[in-house]
């Protein structure tokens, strides 16, 4: 079902960016989400728990939430140059660097995924020739 909703969604903004700049379409969605989870936070009287959270975890709060704005900018800007075909699975390779990472700071046994780090390599390989 999440990967359904994310093809849909990446498909309404292949279409977006048509008519209006990346950075643009970004704002004003980041804006929306942001009032929407502001409405959530108030109906379930959460407001005092949500900045006590945000103050505590304040910087890493802030790093997730700029490195997530910025990456999604940075696809959406790849839209503009590559077909969203295309550049939505190359996004997706993201999770090789999830494992690579995974497997040095959080020190996890990666060896049985590297075989599924390969197949996603030759997959976005593949989708450029």
């Amino acid at each position: 079902v999440a990967s359904l909703l994310i093809a849909i969604g990446r498909t309404i903004d292949g279409n977006a960016i048509k008519i209006t700049t990346p950075i643009l379409y970004a704002f004003y969605l980041n804006v929306g989400i942001s009032i929407f989870l502001l409405l959530y936070i108030f109906a379930k009287k959460n407001l005092s728990k949500t900045i006590s959270l945000f103050k505590e975890k304040k910087k890493i709060a802030t790093l997730s939430g700029g490195l997530n704005a910025y990456s999604y900018l940075f696809l959406l800007i790849a839209f503009t140059g590559i077909e969203v075909s295309i550049a939505e699975p190359a996004s997706m390779t993201a999770m090789i660097i999830t494992v690579i990472l995974a497997g040095r700071i959080l020190n996890e046994s990666i060896k049985e995924r590297l075989l599924g780090v390969a197949i996603m390599l030759i997959g976005l390989w593949l989708l450029f020739i």
